[in-house]
């Protein structure tokens, strides 16, 4: 997927209605890469009475980064005024390591066999299914790891007899 390179336009409109009042409501944003710049409007009309009642305006510009946000929003309401400034930041915990995924022998020795040019159905079996941890194993050598190393004593372990401990 491309990154978009233009101007992004959003609008919507709405309305609120009861017994005593209607509100109409609109909405008006603009993108451009990391910034936005968003309107709203709206405008209550009563019912009951011809009386006044005070409009909303607001607005909210906001400008994101890789591991940050800034935003100022402002609205009025007749006299009334509201403003906030938010921002958040996140940091990263440092040089982790990423677990790999377990396989079972049974997977293994499946990704050993379809090397092979006899198993070709089987290689294009694993190729298919997307599986990229198991793409990028069905290329290693997977039989260095098939040998153990040596271990005295486990037996006495099992039995639970004269365990001299592993050497």
């Amino acid at each position: 997927m491309t990154k978009k390179k233009g101007i992004d336009i959003t609008g919507a409109i709405g309305a609120f209605d009861d017994e005593y009042v209607t509100v109409p409501k609109g909405q008006l944003a603009v993108k451009k890469k990391d910034k936005s710049l968003t309107l709203s409007l709206e405008k209550p009309f009563s019912k009951k009475s011809k009386q006044n009642i005070n409009s909303t305006i607001g607005a909210t510009f906001t400008k994101e980064g890789k591991n940050s946000s800034l935003s100022l929003t402002g609205s009025k309401t007749g006299k009334s005024k509201d403003v906030m400034f938010s921002f958040s930041k996140s940091f990263d915990k440092g040089n982790e390591v990423k677990k790999g995924r377990m396989f079972t022998a049974a997977e293994v020795r499946a990704l050993d066999e379809a090397k092979s040019s006899k198993n070709y159905k089987k290689k294009d079996r694993i190729k298919s299914s997307g599986d990229k941890e198991r793409i990028e194993l069905m290329g290693t050598n997977l039989r260095k790891y098939t040998e153990g190393g040596m271990c005295r004593g486990a037996g006495a372990a099992i039995k639970g007899t004269k365990f001299k401990g592993v050497f």
